[in-house]
């Protein structure tokens, strides 16, 4: 009896936030992330079949203990109690869905707040109120408008100085003949530097950095409207649980740690490299000019770690948690 009553009583607070998730219109009033739960349960598409799956697995559930107990069969109650279990966990994680994600934007925030605070750097980026997603975005974006900038002055340079390299001047003598010298024959190697800097760097790093900003910024305006309705979907229904856990893993890997990792490495075009100075005697170049010019070869340099080498990191430190939080969710629920 003691037994079934401590049942009866976990059953009924389950019950009791089940019932509280679909007549209620959850909200947190936090700011990084805001109300993350009831934006998940306010998508159109996914509003009205979360509460009809999560009925459905209650009237399972309860068929499923009053079958067990009715005739004795232990494996239906181990069922019945296996499966009140994982809806307790469902709905505890949905409720505290908003605490996940606003913790690790306030971890990576208070990180970037004690850097560039300790280095004395004021990113135009970064602000206070700012969501990782957002900072990571302005950041791409300063990188994506300056190497398309340098695009078109690269181009143009070339072009110019290609038409100069054809500038000859020629002196020319009755009966004695003529001479031409090409005067600008020089500007031609400069044509060939701007177009190789082109070709083999600005531009692939370009296109890179752009795909990635189209990829943050369809999971800033997309990615919560479509993964976590979802993920959370698919978990409470009993034959999809797992891929459910895969979709929720992905989910909050997107939302906290791909961000994070963004954040941290679009921060370095302000922090590691600093000021162009302390480079200068590398920097300096008869073609691209000082760090006193524009589009010289330290704004190309600043270009190239974010453009191939930091995602493939972030990428890397991505998939493993992914795969830890998705074998976790399989161990607890």
């Amino acid at each position: 009896m003691v037994v079934l009553s401590l049942e009866s009583r976990v059953s009924r607070f389950a019950f009791f936030l089940v019932a509280a998730l679909m007549l209620s219109n959850i909200s947190f009033s936090l700011s990084c992330p805001e109300n993350a739960t009831s934006y998940i349960l306010g998508f159109q598409e996914t509003q009205n079949l979360i509460p009809i799956v999560l009925m459905f697995t209650v009237l399972v559930i309860v068929a499923a203990y009053m079958i067990g107990t009715a005739f004795n069969q232990q494996n239906i109650i181990i069922f019945y109690k296996d499966e009140m279990f994982h809806l307790f966990f469902s709905v505890l994680l949905l409720l505290g869905f908003t605490g996940i994600l606003y913790t690790s934007c306030e971890v990576s925030k208070g990180f970037l707040d004690f850097s560039f605070s300790a280095i004395g750097i004021n990113s135009p980026c970064y602000q206070t109120n700012s969501d990782m997603l957002s900072v990571s975005t302005c950041y791409l974006g300063t990188m994506e408008s300056k190497g398309k900038v340098m695009v078109e002055s690269f181009v143009s340079d070339s072009i110019y100085n290609l038409m100069d390299s054809t500038f000859a001047f020629s002196l020319y003598f009755p009966f004695f003949g003529g001479v031409t010298v090409a005067t600008n024959a020089f500007k031609r190697t400069y044509s060939m530097q701007f177009d190789s800097l082109n070709n083999i760097y600005v531009m692939p790093a370009l296109i890179s950095i752009s795909m990635q900003l189209q990829i943050l910024k369809f999971i800033q305006n997309f990615g919560m409207q479509l993964i976590f309705p979802l993920g959370f979907l698919m978990r409470v229904f009993t034959p999809t649980r797992q891929m459910g856990n895969a979709i929720i893993a992905f989910g909050i890997g997107i939302y906290t740690i791909l961000p994070l990792m963004y954040v941290l490495g679009a921060s370095m075009y302000d922090v590691a490299l600093g000021s162009c100075g302390k480079y200068s005697g590398i920097i300096d170049d008869a073609v691209l000019g000082g760090c006193g010019t524009k589009n010289n070869f330290f704004d190309v340099a600043r270009l190239i770690p974010q453009a191939f080498f930091l995602p493939n990191l972030a990428m890397a430190v991505f998939i493993s948690f992914v795969m830890a939080l998705n074998k976790a969710f399989r161990v607890i629920g």
